[in-house]
């Protein structure tokens, strides 16, 4: 909890800019679209992901592009756990914060995430994910297309499904109360977008993301489960979009 702690003091400094800049959207005052303003509407099922924090410690190395060492080390879960969210923050041991994001895949299996109590039965590729390749970044991480992600308005998709970039209205979300990161309380208009994507994100699956904290704010709607359909809208407003876009740019 203490490290936790720590580790949200110094990334909510890392971020203060990106907070000030994004005011007005992160607000969630957005008004429900009309009917003129849904261009389709979709049956989907949603997951949720986040940033794994920890500190520095272990004897897995994160490794750059081409083998490169970060100078940033982990245990098995959270090397694996982290390649799980695809971003993660690491406080070194002068208490430096650093933020990195997945960024490829090596042919070098570093870890057998299979080892990890928390993946041991998991459906997912855990070889992949003992491969992962970092690369340093900042705020709270890249998506697809170099998006910037943000906490409860980022969703990953399918782009065959969903296209990148696209503003998605999700009607059982809006109203719904949630904590962000720096414990400001909201009441979500419904609005995401659609600027992540995954390897296991395929077809009607979303996925959502939550920034620092670990539990799902939405858990009675948003339920990892497959067969848990919600209806969602696509929509087509410019002006909501070029927020949107300033948003993740």
């Amino acid at each position: 909890m203490k490290i936790q702690i720590i580790l949200s003091f110094y990334f909510l400094l890392l971020i203060s800019n990106l907070y000030s800049q994004l005011d007005s959207i992160l607000n969630f005052q957005l008004k429900i679209p009309s009917e003129n303003e849904i261009q389709s509407k979709l049956n989907i099922w949603g997951t949720y992901y986040y940033i794994h924090t920890f500190e520095s410690s272990g004897t897995i190395p994160l490794l750059l592009k081409e083998g490169v060492e970060s100078g940033l080390y982990a245990d098995t879960c959270d090397f694996c756990i982290a390649s799980l969210e695809g971003t993660v923050m690491i406080r070194d041991k002068k208490s430096k914060t650093y933020v990195l994001n997945y960024s490829s895949t090596s042919s070098k299996n570093q870890i057998d995430c299979n080892k990890c109590n928390k993946l041991k039965n998991s459906s997912l590729d855990t070889k992949r994910l003992g491969s992962v390749v970092w690369e340093f970044t900042e705020g709270f991480g890249k998506g697809i297309e170099n998006f910037n992600l943000v906490p409860f308005r980022t969703i990953a998709v399918d782009n065959q499904f969903i296209p990148y970039g696209s503003i998605v209205f999700i009607p059982k979300i809006k109203g719904l109360i949630f904590t962000d990161d720096s414990n400001q309380k909201y009441t979500h208009d419904g609005y995401f977008f659609a600027g992540d994507t995954g390897s296991a994100i395929k077809e009607n699956h979303f996925d959502f993301f939550i920034g620092l904290k670990k539990e799902n704010p939405f858990s009675t709607i948003i339920t990892s489960n497959k067969n848990d359909l919600m209806e969602i809208y696509i929509i087509n407003n410019p002006r909501i979009r070029e927020d949107f876009l300033k948003m993740v740019n």
